[in-house]
């Protein structure tokens, strides 16, 4: 019999829950190995009649899809504006086109290829400004084909399974930001970083676990301990990733804040050398290394323009932040609609 009080496993983790009257949402990270959030949409016959399972989709978005379609486009997108300004414009368009719904406002398209006895599946998670919430998060499901770019289409004639979830403007923004601080969290717990930056923290320090004559494993490894963890948790960190997914291919980089200016540097010299030659805005940049310095937890961009093709932009997105190394249980959403 498992024991309900032994800790759970990283990659079991629901980041978020969002309750409906008759559907639920469910954000995991167990599927971060292969760089997906996991979005599992439950339909059911609402509490009156039992909460009896009606369909179920398992959807994902990719951390490291193309940038209009990635988890984390969606978390920075809802955290500074951008789908509130899109609903507005969506709600527009409908009021202005006499249309019945409005169109969303962000679309990730996915599916699995046939395996294990079931088809090729397509997939969309979708999200719209709601007609009795802010905001509707809709996965869609139907037998799909594999289409002509490898990516998944609808076949033809396939019934269509269809879940929605409203979420008001507080609620998704509860779910951004457990995206961005889970995503932040598996990497730094994981041991992913670059430039050979680890954040582990080094017995550097007088007072450290060597210099009062502690056994060190091989290799001089530091040995685990409470203390290294806290030693994590109040470390700085900086959290990098560029909108034009040029660096790293979108996947977000990491380093100490003390090494952050000089990590900058490099990254503006890599976007300068790229196929679309990106320069640096001045202004932008020079704001940035003023929020390094202050050495504060919070979120500055840099912008960057093609010298190539003058109306080809993108920002670098810098984010400090202390990593969370133990979690507190996940996040709560409950709506009306």
């Amino acid at each position: 019999m498992a024991n309900e009080n032994a800790p759970r496993e990283y990659n079991d983790y629901v980041l978020y829950e969002q309750q409906g009257p008759v559907s639920f949402l469910k954000a995991k990270m167990d599927w971060a190995p292969i760089d997906k959030i996991h979005l599992s949409f439950v339909q059911h016959t609402g509490r009156a009649k039992g909460c009896a399972q009606v369909a179920h989709i398992e959807a994902a978005l990719g951390v490291t899809s193309p940038g209009k379609e990635s988890a984390l486009f969606l978390a920075e997108s809802v955290l500074n504006g951008v789908m509130s300004n899109r609903r507005i414009k969506s709600m527009n368009y409908r009021e202005e086109h006499k249309e019945q719904y409005c169109n969303p406002i962000f679309t990730s398209n996915g599916g699995s290829p046939e395996r294990n006895g079931r088809p090729c599946m397509w997939r969309v998670v979708t999200l719209a400004p709601g007609m009795k919430t802010d905001f509707v998060l809709t996965a869609v499901e139907a037998e799909g084909v594999v289409n002509k770019l490898g990516g998944y289409s609808k076949k033809e004639g396939s019934p269509v399974t269809r879940i929605a979830v409203g979420m008001s403007i507080e609620e998704l923004i509860t779910f951004a930001s457990a995206i961005k601080q889970a995503w932040q969290a598996y990497l730094v717990c994981s041991g992913v970083c670059v430039q050979g930056n680890s954040p582990r923290p080094t017995a550097e320090k007088s007072g450290s676990a060597s210099e009062k004559g502690s056994s060190s494993s091989p290799n001089n490894a530091p040995e685990k301990s409470e203390k290294g963890n806290a030693d994590i948790a109040n470390q700085l960190f900086c959290v990098l990733y560029d909108t034009g997914f040029v660096l790293n291919k979108g996947f977000p980089l990491f380093t100490t804040h003390e090494l952050a200016v000089p990590f900058v540097q490099s990254l503006i010299r890599e976007l300068l050398h790229s196929e679309h030659k990106y320069v640096a805005d001045e202004e932008s940049y020079n704001a940035a290394v003023r929020f390094l310095e202050k050495a504060k937890e919070g979120t500055c961009a840099i912008s960057f323009t093609s010298k190539i093709n003058p109306s080809k932009e993108c920002s670098l997105v810098i984010e400090l932040a202390y990593p969370t190394v133990n979690f507190a249980g996940p996040q709560q959403g409950k709506t009306t609609a």
